[in-house]
């Protein structure tokens, strides 16, 4: 490929003046070139510019899909919009618009395989030979000859411009001699951060030899500096800037039935020594005392004697949900916060986030809305011995069933029902976000994203949250 090319430049080299610049760059681009005589890689003997010219991240997918994606569906409405009403103009192209976003998707994970490799040329479809979409075609050669796109992005080095460069540059004076100006800032910002440092260990009588903490090899993002002082100085940490490291869940107790989610709620509760009908009366939900006693049959309980005993119950508004890194399972990702508040001035009908509920590694997998985190216990001071079913919190959830939409089926027109179940905490795989099917007519001013979920009933799963959350739930079948 980059003798062709070489060859092309020497042909039209042979027939225009190169220092002819308008004439030379005619005929060049003619030619599908650049119009540069004499490329830098030209005396590389065993170079090749089609594989070590690497497509780059930032600027072919990210300013890419700003620059041109975001426009189109701008121009045919919105993308959701022309979901919903399926018009023949608004179908073909939002699907292909979902095509190249699952491409740009696919073609940033740091793993690649010969199924993903294929996965993402299967997202091109073939009407999109069009110039602009026409080098993404080369992506999968790309990695083949240079393995994950990612890796050679240039978002960090675009970023550290920016802190170190251009923010630094307006302190300067901006003379000619602003280069040095520049070095001497960071190199003053570096010797003040290793002396706040130096000194916070001094005056706490710590020692400056490095403390290896185990759980760091698990957590294997984090800035090694804070590591090292959350250790020693857990009450210190604060005045160290940086990236934080996230608190890992899985050395607690509470995991999912697969033991790939870690799952946590506070140890002081929101609200105790509450009674079922009581709570029900809380969060409007008129069926939780049938179905807190269908789970209680479910495991052979005298229903009516567990009420009596374990008539305290404590609730909780949220709890934290936690994952390992589906590219890196070794790195333990951010904590995420499921919601489940009762109604109030703020919420309305309640605020209840959606996730992903997995009864065991050979049960089907379906989608709900967390209403109520809630446990039974006994009086307190009571030595009752608390059964197994009831030693972990307990989860109020409204599925959500995949269904055809009443177009395809108009008798499911106007027939929504709410049904809930009890079920374990440890049910929980993962959370997810739903999008509103808004429909033709207008958005009503009174809706807002607090109740959104309640008044609308259907959704569209969003996959495209973030990479992790792509890659986790594409593909997966809900029911």
């Amino acid at each position: 490929m980059g003798d062709e090319t070489l060859a092309q430049i020497k042909q039209v080299g042979s027939t225009v003046d190169p220092w002819d610049l308008d004439r030379f760059q005619k005929v060049a681009k003619a030619l599908f070139l650049l119009g540069v005589h004499f490329p830098f890689w030209r005396d590389w003997r065993f170079a090749d510019s089609s594989i070590f010219l690497v497509l780059e991240i930032l600027h072919f997918i990210h300013k890419f899909f700003f620059n041109h994606v975001l426009q189109w569906c701008k121009e045919i409405a919105l993308l959701w919009w022309c979901l919903a009403h399926q018009t023949d103009d608004g179908e073909g192209t939002s699907d292909d618009c979902l095509h190249v976003i699952d491409f740009m998707y696919q073609s940033q994970s740091p793993i690649q395989t010969d199924s993903s490799i294929a996965q993402m040329e299967s997202s091109l479809k073939d009407d999109f030979l069009v110039p602009k979409l026409e080098l993404l075609l080369s992506f999968a050669s790309a990695v083949q000859n240079n393995g994950g796109l990612i890796q050679y992005t240039a978002d960090v080095s675009e970023w550290l411009l920016i802190t170190h460069c251009k923010n630094t540059f307006r302190q300067t004076n901006k003379n000619k001699d602003f280069t040095m100006q520049v070095v001497c800032i960071l190199d003053r910002e570096e010797s003040m951060q290793s002396f706040d440092m130096y000194t916070l260990m001094c005056s706490n009588n710590i020692s400056l030899l490095n403390i290896i903490k185990t759980e760091a090899e698990d957590v294997s993002a984090n800035n090694p500096v804070l590591d090292w002082v959350s250790c020693v100085l857990p009450e210190e940490q604060q005045k160290i800037q940086g990236p934080h490291p996230c608190r890992n869940y899985f050395a607690g107790v509470l995991l999912s039935n697969n033991a790939e989610t870690a799952l946590h709620v506070t140890r002081r509760p929101d609200q105790t020594n509450l009674t079922i009908n009581a709570i029900a009366a809380m969060y409007h939900l008129v069926d939780f005392p049938e179905e807190y006693s269908r789970f209680l049959g479910l495991y052979g309980a005298d229903v009516e004697l567990t009420w009596r005993i374990f008539d305290c119950i404590t609730i909780w508004h949220k709890f934290q949900v936690q994952l390992h890194s589906v590219f890196c399972p070794s790195m333990i990702m951010p904590s995420q916060v499921v919601q489940a508040k009762p109604p109030s001035d703020d919420f309305p009908l309640g605020c209840g986030d959606v996730v992903v509920v997995k009864a065991g590694d050979d049960s089907t997998s379906y989608i709900a809305q967390v209403r109520m985190v809630f446990q039974p216990c006994p009086p307190p001071c009571s030595r009752v011995q608390i059964p197994s079913y009831l030693t972990q919190p307990l989860l109020y959830v409204q599925p959500f069933h995949v269904a055809l939409t009443p177009n395809e089926q108009p008798e499911l027109d106007g027939q929504v029902t709410h049904e809930g179940r009890v079920i374990p905490l440890a049910f929980v795989s993962h959370a997810i976000e739903l999008v509103p099917i808004f429909g033709p007519s207008p958005v009503p001013p009174t809706v807002t994203a607090a109740m959104s979920q309640e008044v609308y009933d259907q959704f569209f799963l969003n996959h495209y949250g973030d990479k992790e959350t792509y890659n986790m739930i594409h593909g997966m079948e809900f029911f």
